[in-house]
């Protein structure tokens, strides 16, 4: 039975900017152009779920202003249910601006009205047997809800936070992505299946280890597998783990092997990341 998807999360505009180098301090660095184009990582796994053909829900926050209009239009347009999108008054949409230089990448957002999402106002019944919730947010107070209700009703569940999950996240995981740079921070050395159980102790976690241009690994129960990535000319890195993320849970929901999940979600990064920009122009 294939899966309901949920993301939850940030919804932004992003400003890339490809430089030939980072900029020193007080320096004004010149670039030939400028992308501007839709983001948030929640956004662009929904996003990409829809495109890769599955029934998809965003869960997020926009300004009442244009800059949402046009978040919320081009997700409608690629399929993504939009209708749990709150929108305010009080505060803009999210806009990150990215100095982008091929592998390197440097960030600044204004998260705006994704502050300002409520899980009250969330439908208990949005959530199944037959539903998967994507959590993408940091915040505590709007994930924790989510996630507890979306288990009490059977979902399965995921998150991409960008930092390790504390004890009481990752008990309400199947599925954790996390960067390579951002578990060495914490367990610096430990190998895939180490990491894994100090993450999540007996909770039965799947572990999901992006490596940048080496691959990606991934830990459960039953071992480890390692998916090495292919040889890419990369231009911009900007929604490439969110991308990694849809085409690897697209693959997961379908029952596929470990190493067929990380080869999915290597191949859709690598359709990201070898242009300017979180997802395509089309």
């Amino acid at each position: 039975m294939a899966k309901r998807f949920v993301c939850l999360g940030s919804l932004n505009v992003d400003l890339i900017f490809p430089v030939v180098r980072l900029p020193e301090e007080h320096e004004k660095l010149r670039c030939a152009e400028a992308h501007i184009g839709c983001g948030g990582s929640a956004a662009n796994t929904a996003f990409w779920l829809a495109r890769l053909g599955n029934e998809v829900a965003l869960i997020a926050c926009a300004g009442s202003d244009r800059l949402g209009d046009w978040c919320l239009e081009e997700l409608a347009r690629a399929g993504v249910d939009v209708r749990h999108v709150q929108r305010t008054g009080r505060l803009g949409t999210g806009v990150a601006a990215v100095l982008a230089h091929g592998t390197s990448k440097r960030m600044v957002v204004a998260g705006g009205a994704n502050a300002a999402l409520d899980p009250a106002q969330v439908p208990p019944d949005l959530f199944g047997p037959d539903a998967h919730l994507h959590d993408a947010t940091p915040l505590d107070a709007v994930a924790l809800p989510l996630l507890h209700a979306a288990r009490s009703r059977g979902a399965t569940t995921s998150c991409d936070i960008d930092e390790i999950p504390e004890p009481a996240l990752a008990a309400l995981l199947d599925v954790c992505f996390i960067r390579r740079a951002v578990l060495e921070c914490r367990f610096p050395g430990l190998a895939a299946g180490e990491a894994r159980a100090a993450i999540a102790g007996d909770h039965p976690l799947t572990l999901v280890i992006t490596e940048g241009a080496r691959g990606a690994t991934l830990a459960d129960a039953a071992g480890i597998c390692f998916v090495p990535a292919e040889p890419t000319d990369v231009v911009d890195l900007t929604g490439g783990g969110d991308a990694f993320v849809a085409g690897f849970l697209d693959r997961w929901a379908r029952r596929g092997s470990p190493a067929a999940c990380l080869e999915a979600g290597l191949r859709q990064a690598r359709a990201v990341i070898t242009r300017p920009g979180a997802r395509d122009r089309s």
